[in-house]
């Protein structure tokens, strides 16, 4: 259960004074006064707790598409901000209804019309002469790309929905935590959601103030979701929130997982080795991480030999690759074939000759420098499956036993 505590100034002398709490429910804070100091210090916002891609913040403006406060860091990821005083009772469920109709009407913008709702409104950073480069540019010229990449990784931020959607306020209510958590078990989502509590203390007799943020409570990154708007307004979208232990996620798309990557580089190395392997193998997508396999007659799916996650880790030598052919009753080190391959193109990587994950991981911006001669090491791993395939020409076998389990050895 959280507990807040009154907190001290400790002046030069060591007396300590009590902070006062300032209700936000008087005539002096509103919902627009904390929107405006959102604006003015988008520092406020504990992004980092959600994770390293939603920070530096630039404040966008307010109102923006009826927006309370937007925000885009240097990488072009938003930040929509809902701010909430809870005078009123209201449905937890409309509030989060609401913050799914915003990333829903956001999703369907293409750059230019993105950055056009921002020129258009009242309150924006942004005016009729000004563009949205350039703010990000001013404020964090030694972090931004150039405007090229910059513009790419909106538009594809914006057509995947990949958003933070904070709910800021003076005291998150519990049903809307239970919301949340509902949400967390959900997995397929495409925004990550957080509730941040605000709190105001002033110094008696002074006009400074002190910001505590604290998080109350958020979601991991979850994958996908579906909203349906029924109307213009947000009451009209209809938010069903189940979960349940047997419940499975759909499988992302092979465009879908390649979007998801955000750096640059990782999706550049991920984007060459599906090409290869949509020729020579077959790729098959799970949440964190997409796995290539090569026929093979004992297993069900194909034989993995490279796993390749999200975040740009790469298993070269993935763990189950000898545990599958000695199953299948072959002595041949595939996996040990791979690795040596590797470490004659990459001489710093260490070999674990006697485990099954002969490599690791490596990352994949280091195998981008040499991609090509990284395709022609799974070349000739595919054909030396073809080789040692006990028996080529049947029908694969479903031995569940050799199979990989994606939610134990894989997934990040």
């Amino acid at each position: 259960m959280k507990s807040n505590c009154r907190p001290y100034l400790i002046g030069e002398n060591g007396n300590p004074t009590a902070l006062e709490r300032v209700p936000l429910k008087g005539s002096e804070i509103s919902e627009g006064f904390l929107q405006g100091i959102l604006d003015r210090n988008p520092a406020l916002l504990p992004v980092s707790r959600f994770g390293s891609g939603f920070g530096p913040l630039t404040s966008l403006g307010r109102e923006i598409m009826n927006i309370d406060n937007l925000f885009i860091t240097p990488t072009g990821r938003l930040t929509v901000v809902e701010t909430k005083l809870w005078r009123n009772p209201q449905a937890t469920r409309h509030v989060l209804a609401q913050m799914l109709d915003y990333a829903s009407r956001l999703s369907s913008l293409s750059y230019e019309e993105f950055e056009q709702r921002c020129q258009a409104a009242n309150q924006s950073a942004l005016s009729s002469n000004s563009n949205l480069y350039q703010l990000v540019y001013n404020a964090f010229p030694e972090e931004v790309p150039d405007e090229a990449e910059f513009v790419d990784q909106v538009q594809r931020g914006l057509k995947n929905g990949r958003f933070l959607l904070l709910v800021v306020g003076d005291g998150i209510r519990e049903g809307l935590e239970q919301v949340l958590d509902a949400l967390h078990r959900q997995s397929r989502l495409h925004f990550t959601f957080g509730l941040v509590e605000l709190q105001l203390y002033e110094y008696p007799g002074g006009n400074e103030k002190l910001a505590i943020p604290q998080v109350v409570a958020h979601s991991t990154e979850i994958e996908r979701a579906v909203v349906t708007v029924r109307g213009a307004e947000s009451v009209d979208v209809q938010v069903e929130v189940r979960s349940g232990p047997d419940e499975k996620a759909p499988r992302l798309t092979e465009r879908e997982f390649l979007e998801s990557i955000e750096h640059t580089d990782n999706r550049r190395f991920a984007e060459r080795i599906f090409d290869w392997a949509r020729e020579n193998a077959s790729i098959h997508v799970v949440a964190k991480s997409a796995a290539i396999r090569v026929p093979f007659s004992t297993t069900r799916n194909g034989l993995i030999i490279m796993r390749i996650f999200r975040s740009g880790r790469v298993y070269v030598t993935p763990p189950k690759l000898q545990p599958t052919l000695r199953n299948a009753g072959v002595q041949h080190n595939l996996a040990l074939e791979i690795a040596e391959r590797l470490k004659d193109l990459f001489p710093r990587v260490e070999l674990r000759q006697s485990e099954d994950s002969v490599i690791k991981s490596m990352r994949a911006e280091q195998l981008l420098k040499k991609v090509d001669d990284v395709v022609a090491v799974y070349q000739a791993a595919a054909e030396r499956a073809r080789e040692i395939d006990p028996d080529p020409g049947a029908d694969a076998i479903i031995d569940a036993s050799s199979e990989d389990d994606e939610n134990s050895d894989f997934d990040e």
